[in-house]
């Protein structure tokens, strides 16, 4: 499979891409979640971009077709035992389109892992720098918690919201 990938900041250009994706298996909730959020509130973020400088990036294969979404968003975080808060991103998606799933390119680079690197890449060109990541994911995704784990993510009970756990990545780049 094509090694030539192409990432674009999506636009509201990209509205009936976004509305086309698929990503999900009928029996993932959290698939469907996420590709109802990339069908339907994802093109909210690339048109109408706020103070929380929310990102969608869009990966093309070298056929033009969208092989993956990643997203992100600023965030006020706050911390036991610090006064204030402080910034951090939050991953929001990283989907990788049915067709694509399970699937490397001719380097042998996971189209998850490709889309990861492409969201901490941009991340990390953002004016506001941050030095933690966090990607918040259901106990039950297992997949989605293994490769984000072997990415050096790291988890955490979240607190709040049962069924759902914190993964965090310490940026020092």
């Amino acid at each position: 499979m094509t090694a030539d990938w192409t990432a674009l900041a999506a636009t509201s250009k990209h509205e009936s891409v976004l509305r086309r994706f698929r990503c999900a298996s009928p029996n993932a909730a959290w698939e469907v979640e996420a590709e109802t959020w990339v069908r339907h509130d994802a093109i909210a973020w690339a048109a109408f971009p706020t103070e929380m400088d929310e990102r969608v990036l869009l990966l093309f294969d070298d056929a033009s077709a969208l092989a993956g979404i990643a997203a992100h968003t600023l965030e006020d975080s706050i911390a036991t035992g610090i006064d204030g808060t402080f910034l951090t991103r939050r991953l929001s998606a990283i989907a990788v389109s049915t067709n694509w799933q399970g699937c490397c390119d001719a380097n042998g680079a996971r189209v998850s892992d490709v889309l990861l690197d492409t969201a901490l890449a941009d991340i990390r060109l953002r004016p506001e720098r941050v030095t933690f990541i966090n990607a918040f994911v259901r106990e039950r995704n297992i997949r989605s918690r293994l490769f984000l784990g072997r990415n050096g993510f790291a988890e955490y009970p979240s607190s709040g919201v049962p069924g759902l756990l914190r993964m965090t990545l310490q940026d020092d780049e």
